[in-house]
C-alpha cells in the first residue's frame, strides 16, 4: 500500500513540475500530437501570415514542440505512395 502511495506521489510531483514549466508534452502521446497536427494542416495552409503565427503559438503551447519544428511538420508533405521520377526508369532496349 505504501509503495503505491509513493509511486502516485512521485507521478503527481513530476506532473506538477511540468505544469509549472508550462510543458504539457508528457500528457499527450505521440499519436495524439500527430492527430492534432493533421487537423491543423488545412487551417494553416489557408491562414494569413498573422493567423499562421497565432496557430504556431497554439500548437507550440499544446504539443510542447518548438515553433520551428511545428512549422516544419505543417509544411512537409506526408509520406504516401511515391511515383518514379521521370527519366530514371530504364527503357526497353531491343537488339
Amino acid at each position: 500500500m505504501r509503495q503505491t502511495w509513493q509511486a502516485s506521489e512521485q507521478k503527481a510531483a513530476v506532473l506538477f513540475y511540468f505544469l509549472r514549466r508550462g510543458d504539457v508534452t508528457p500528457m499527450l502521446s505521440f499519436q495524439t500530437r500527430r492527430e492534432l497536427l493533421q487537423q491543423m494542416v488545412p487551417r494553416y495552409r489557408e491562414a494569413s501570415a498573422a493567423q499562421k503565427g497565432a496557430l504556431l503559438d497554439e500548437i507550440a503551447a499544446t504539443t510542447g514542440y518548438t515553433r520551428r519544428y511545428a512549422m516544419w511538420l505543417l509544411k512537409v508533405r506526408t509520406r504516401g505512395p511515391t511515383r518514379p521520377l521521370p527519366g530514371l526508369a530504364r527503357g526497353q532496349s531491343y537488339l
